[in-house]
C-alpha cells in the first residue's frame, strides 16, 4: 500500500492540469488544510509507520460523522440493526464538521511561476470572495465558464482561440473561484489574460445580478 501511494504521488506530474492546480493550491491556501494534497507528500509516505496509520484509522472511526444509505426492493434485510450492533462495540465521539470555511483574502495579489518541459502551459487563477449566496455563485460559475456553452468557453476558446481548455469552478467550501486554462507558453501574458478575463467577468456578472434583481 505504501508503494502504491508513492506511485500515485509520483504520477501526479503526468497530469499537468492536476499538477498545476495542486501547486496553485499551495499558494492559494498557505497555512490552511486545503494547501495539502489528500495524497500527502513523498517524504511523509516513505516515513509513515503502520502504527500511525492504525491510530489515524481508529480516530476516524471514533470521531467521524457516519451516514449510511441503503436501497433495496424489500425492507426485510436488517441493515440498520446490523450496523447498530457493529458500531456499538466501537468507542464513538462524533464531531460535527464545519461545511464552509471561507479562505482569508490575501492583502495583495500573489503570482507564482514554475517552468517544466512541456509544450503547453497551464494557467490557474484563483479569486476569493465572501459572498454568502452559494446557489447564486454556483449558477454564475456555470454561466461564466463551467460548461461547454459558457461565456469564457465560447468567446475565449472558440471565437478567439486563445486556449485549448478553459474552465471556471466555484468552490463553495472555501469561497474560492478558480479559473484554469491550457494554452501555448508564449500566450501566457499576465496582463492580457487578466484584462480579457475581467472584461468578460464584469460584463456577465453585472448582467446576471441585474436580471436576478429584476
Amino acid at each position: 500500500r505504501k508503494k502504491e501511494l508513492i506511485d500515485i504521488i509520483n504520477s501526479e506530474m503526468n497530469n499537468k492540469r492536476y499538477y498545476a492546480f495542486n501547486q496553485a493550491c499551495k499558494s492559494i491556501f498557505v497555512g490552511e488544510p486545503s494547501a495539502f494534497s489528500h495524497y500527502g507528500d513523498i517524504e511523509t509516505a516513505e516515513n509513515i509507520k503502520s502504527e500511525e496509520v492504525y491510530e489515524a484509522y481508529k480516530k476516524l472511526i471514533k470521531t467521524s460523522h457516519v451516514e449510511i444509505y441503503y436501497v433495496s426492493p424489500t425492507g426485510e434485510f436488517p441493515v440498520k440493526e446490523r450496523f447498530k450492533k457493529a458500531f456499538s462495540q466501537v468507542e464513538r465521539e462524533p464531531v460535527e464538521g464545519i461545511m464552509r470555511t471561507p479562505s482569508p483574502i490575501k492583502p495583495e495579489v500573489l503570482y507564482k511561476e514554475e517552468s517544466c518541459e512541456m509544450l503547453q502551459a497551464q494557467v490557474v487563477m484563483a479569486y476569493k470572495t465572501h459572498h454568502e449566496n452559494v446557489d447564486a455563485c454556483g449558477l454564475f460559475s456555470r454561466i461564466l465558464g463551467g460548461t461547454a456553452f459558457s461565456k469564457l468557453f465560447v468567446n475565449v476558446r472558440e471565437k478567439q482561440s486563445l486556449c485549448y481548455f478553459i474552465n471556471y469552478i466555484s468552490g463553495n467550501y472555501c469561497s474560492i473561484k478558480t479559473l484554469s486554462l491550457c494554452t501555448f507558453p508564449y500566450r501566457c501574458n499576465r496582463r492580457a489574460y487578466n484584462r480579457r478575463y475581467m472584461r468578460y467577468t464584469r460584463r456577465y456578472y453585472h448582467k446576471f445580478y441585474l436580471q436576478k434583481a429584476q
